[in-house]
């Protein structure tokens, strides 16, 4: 099972519904999530915040960025 969230047309609360949604499909049907690298950028840039360290190891390891 994969997730691919791809970069949208939208605002920041567009992006961090999408990420949101993805994550948590992720983590109720264990599929690796590919991150759109545009999307990771902005949700960090506006809340200054790293995407990683919100990611157990284990999820990071079934994550993946797309660049």
């Amino acid at each position: 099972c994969h997730i691919i969230l791809r970069e949208r047309s939208g605002r920041l609360g567009n992006h961090l519904f999408m990420f949101a949604s993805a994550y948590g499909l992720s983590l109720k049907y264990s599929c690796q999530l590919y991150i759109d690298r545009n999307i990771i950028d902005k949700i960090q840039k506006s809340l200054e915040i790293s995407l990683t360290n919100l990611l157990s190891k284990s999820q990071l390891k079934r994550s993946t960025i797309i660049t």
